[in-house]
């Protein structure tokens, strides 16, 4: 039994056995594409927090660490070990002072189709004082497997800029052989950082204090993320049963529903992913969305996947709000606030070595504390 005690607010479980895969294969590595680039060090100790296979320990509140699924006979038993009591850490905390400051807005779901352009549009708000800002795009930097390399074929183009609001749009073909041979997809992270920041208040004060909480923020820099695919053969899932009223003190079940297109190889494992996505986390409101990911364990009714057809598989979990502890709310400055419901958000994927990762799927609720 492998354990991943390292692994913060990620739960991973696997579905079917590995079957053994050719060798000889070219290794995949997006950065050849962009070899003879500048690469620019990482430097920033939040990078790649949403990779598919760990998110750093510094990254967010700490969640269950979990052991890999015991394969006994070929059938899965997924076991969930060491529930832990999260803290707030230095990356999620200037996550949400940061979007208690600005906020950037996307689509959830950017996906890349080898050597096809694409184009997106995406906004900035500042939520404090008034301002007018840009952002660096000249060069555009993207973050890939946790190294910055600059793409001159990438553009960013401002489309609209008013009081606290900037809105851009962004142009781009993902290489040729992006993910070489053996790889499916590969998640990339846009580098978002502000420049030319003009603090137009009439009122002097506000000028002064919204230009402090700026520059107070440690954490200055933002990501979108785009996923770069072979093909749109990617699975499928479905969320079951978390759209109803959560109340504190109860044991929830649901379940997660993966379906895969007809060209998926059953014998190869998927990998499901419950985890706290960290993006857009501080609601209209000023409250701060907490790790919904951290009251989530595997069904011990229902440890063993189910298969419901040929392409189709079912993962039951638990939302348990009786046996772990409750969490509190917080504001966008990390303060505690008196509620009687906790905001929680959690978000959904899947993977496969032999098939493009799922879109995310997140979830949004309130957890009634009374």
């Amino acid at each position: 039994m492998m354990s991943q005690s390292k692994v913060t607010v990620l739960l991973l479980t696997v579905l079917f056995a590995l079957t053994a895969i050719g060798c000889g294969l070219k290794q995949s590595n997006p950065l050849e594409d962009y070899k003879d680039l500048v690469v620019v060090p990482e430097n920033n100790p939040t990078e790649g927090y949403k990779d598919l296979a760990v998110v750093p320990e510094n990254q967010g509140l700490s969640n269950q660490n979990v052991e890999y699924a015991v394969i006994e006979n070929n059938k899965n038993v997924l076991t969930q070990v060491d529930n832990k009591d999260p803290r707030a850490s230095d990356g999620a905390g200037q996550m949400a002072l940061q979007q208690g400051v600005f906020q950037v807005s996307a689509p959830e779901n950017i996906s890349y189709i080898e050597d096809k352009e694409k184009t997106f549009e995406f906004s900035i708000k500042f939520l404090k004082g008034k301002t007018k800002f840009d952002i660096q795009r000249e060069p555009v930097k993207l973050n890939i497997n946790g190294s910055e390399v600059v793409d001159a074929s990438l553009k960013i183009d401002l489309i609209d800029q008013d009081i606290n609001v900037s809105k851009y749009k962004v142009s781009w073909t993902a290489p040729k052989d992006f993910l070489g041979v053996e790889k499916f997809s590969q998640v990339v992270g846009l580098k978002i950082s502000l420049k030319d920041i003009q603090y137009v208040s009439s009122d002097a004060q506000e000028n002064e204090d919204t230009k402090k909480s700026y520059d107070n923020l440690i954490l200055k820099t933002s990501e979108v993320q785009l996923v770069v695919r072979k093909n749109t053969d990617v699975p499928k899932i479905t969320v079951n049963g978390l759209d109803k009223k959560i109340k504190a003190g109860e044991v929830y079940k649901f379940s997660v529903d993966v379906t895969a297109p007809e060209s998926y190889v059953s014998t190869d494992p998927l990998v499901p992913e419950v985890f706290y996505d960290l993006t857009n986390i501080v609601n209209s409101k000023g409250l701060v969305e907490a790790n919904g990911a951290y009251f989530v364990n595997i069904d011990p009714e229902h440890s063993k996947i189910e298969k419901l057809s040929k392409n189709k598989w079912r993962i039951n979990y638990i939302f348990d709000t009786k046996n772990v502890q409750m969490l509190q709310q917080f504001d966008k400055t990390l303060r505690v606030v008196d509620s009687d419901k906790l905001l929680v958000s959690l978000s959904f994927r899947v993977s496969s070595d032999k098939l493009a990762i799922s879109d995310k799927k997140t979830v949004r609720f309130d957890i009634n504390l009374k």
